[in-house]
């Protein structure tokens, strides 16, 4: 929502702003990937799988567990970039991680294929081939801004509507 010239308000399409910010998380973290493909830890790594094993575990029902396994993952990742100024940014556009109430849109199969991804990017890593982890990583970002696309699409209010002032 935003000020409209002449008075009132304009709702726009929160669409617009998860499109935007799921292209340079794509950008972010594809680079944070393939500098911790040269930096990571081997404890770092097993923190990874770790989290890729509870994340295995988890009901599907907990959604507010499943955002916080995620947001710890993709957390790992950017501190083993080993890049001050990457984790500075990374942490400008965490408000773009899933949150819980993101994760009520995944099915059984959608979060199976989440964590399939989480898996590969760490095997990725554990071969210290950041082209892949790079690969992969864009790949999941895109899966998961076209899932809450598609789901924040249905509950979206019109795009530039004008509402009156109050």
């Amino acid at each position: 929502i935003g000020a409209a010239k002449g008075g009132g308000y304009i709702v726009t399409d929160p669409r617009e702003n998860l499109a935007d910010a799921y292209h340079l998380r794509a950008a972010l973290e594809g680079y944070g990937v393939r500098l911790a493909a040269e930096n990571i830890s081997a404890g770092q790594i097993a923190q990874l799988r770790e989290n890729v094993e509870a994340n295995r575990r988890i009901e599907l029902a907990d959604t507010r567990g499943r955002a916080a396994l995620n947001a710890e993952f993709h957390q790992i990742l950017i501190m083993a970039s080993r890049s001050p100024r990457l984790l500075q940014t990374y942490n400008n556009l965490r408000e773009w991680i899933m949150t819980d109430e993101d994760m009520s849109l995944h099915s059984d199969e959608s979060c199976r294929q989440f964590v399939h991804e989480h898996d590969l990017i760490v095997s990725a890593l554990e071969m210290r081939d950041g082209d892949m982890a790079d690969r992969v990583m864009r790949l999941h970002l895109r899966r998961a801004r076209d899932l809450l696309l598609e789901g924040k699409g249905r509950a979206a209010a019109p795009a530039d509507r004008e509402l009156p002032a109050a």
